[in-house]
């Protein structure tokens, strides 16, 4: 059964007593071990206010993922870097691949923002096409993609993206790509390394899938 709710993430075990949810996509093996040791470890600081730059979480996704720290924003969770950074930019116009996460569209709606979407065909295994090349142009300010898009699964050939990446650049336009489902997927490939050579890309990455660690 699905419940109309005005938080449209899903994930309310709480308020509804539901035995199976398929509201939300969760890790179905839970958090590991080690991640809860972590926790229970750092639990000896909670008197402590917590580090407002998170140095030390940046620190180590530097090193994990081979990127400068200043690369890196931390956030209380994927939602609120995704309604963060739609503030921050306040773009006039998107284009955002659909079907996909609604938070994205959720995020503008505050700041006015106009919506446009680019449909993915389920008669084409809801894959996407060079002709989204041909669909963006300078009245964008932003693209909105999610690569293993959610709820689809389908991923993006890397060279698309490089495709996607370049003409953006060119045009001015911001690439917002979520990788939140990203390790979930064999071979699969991340834009981390294309950080560099494009500061108009802003990758989305979460503890929530690999780690069993949500919100």
């Amino acid at each position: 059964m699905l419940l109309h709710q005005a938080n449209p993430h899903g994930g309310d075990v709480y308020r509804h007593k539901i035995r199976l949810d398929y509201s939300a996509n969760l890790n179905p093996f839970g958090t590991p071990p080690l991640v809860k040791e972590a926790i229970i470890k750092a639990s000896e600081c909670l008197y402590q206010y917590p580090d407002p730059y998170c140095e030390e979480l940046r620190k180590t996704i530097s090193i994990n993922e081979k990127v400068p720290m200043e690369y890196i924003l931390c956030g209380n969770g994927a939602a609120e870097l995704i309604y963060s950074y739609a503030a921050a930019t306040k773009p006039g116009k998107v284009l955002i691949v659909a079907p996909t996460f609604c938070e994205y569209a959720q995020s503008l709606y505050n700041q006015e923002t106009e919506i446009d979407y680019y449909y993915l065909k389920e008669e084409k295994g809801f894959l996407l096409s060079e002709d989204i090349l041909d669909k963006i142009n300078r009245e964008y300010d932003t693209v909105y993609l999610c690569n293993p898009n959610n709820p689809t699964g389908k991923c993006v050939p890397y060279a698309l993206l490089q495709k996607l990446l370049r003409k953006s650049r060119v045009l001015g336009i911001r690439l917002f790509v979520d990788e939140c489902f990203l390790e979930w997927v064999n071979g699969a490939a991340s834009l981390v390394r294309d950080c560099k050579e494009y500061p108009n890309l802003f990758l989305l990455k979460a503890f929530t899938k690999s780690y069993g660690m949500d919100g």
